[in-house]
C-alpha cells in the first residue's frame, strides 16, 4: 500500500461505567483490526496511560501502551511501547506543540 492511500480514524472519551478513558481506533495500515485502548489520568502528573492487545495477523499479539503528556496549555508528548520478548520496549515517541499566530 502506498502511503498516501493510509487513513486512520480515532475517537476518544470517558466512558462512565467503567471510570476509564477509551480511546478506538481503525486504519487501512498492515492490518485492518479496531484497536480499542483503555486508560487512565493521574492529575498529578498530567499523565494519560492506555493499554491494550493488538493483533494486527490472527494469532500474532501484541500487548501495547500509550503514555500521553499534558506538558503545559499548548504542547504535549505522547511514547508508544509494546512488549517484544517479555520487554517493554519504545517504538515511538512524539512531542506536539499548538500552532499560534496567523
Amino acid at each position: 500500500m502506498k502511503l498516501e492511500n493510509y487513513q486512520e480514524m480515532e475517537i476518544e472519551g470517558y466512558d462512565n461505567v467503567k471510570k476509564a478513558f477509551i480511546s478506538s481506533s481503525i486504519n487501512n495500515h498492515i492490518g485492518s483490526n479496531i484497536d480499542t485502548q483503555l486508560g487512565n489520568y493521574n492529575p498529578n502528573t498530567a499523565v494519560f496511560i492506555y493499554e491494550w492487545e493488538s493483533e494486527l495477523r490472527p494469532g500474532f499479539k501484541i500487548r501495547k501502551q500509550r503514555v500521553l503528556q499534558i506538558v503545559d496549555d499548548s504542547h504535549y508528548t505522547e511514547t508508544y511501547y509494546e512488549e517484544q520478548n517479555g520487554t517493554k520496549k519504545i517504538t515511538r515517541s512524539l512531542e506536539y506543540s499548538r500552532i499560534t499566530g496567523n
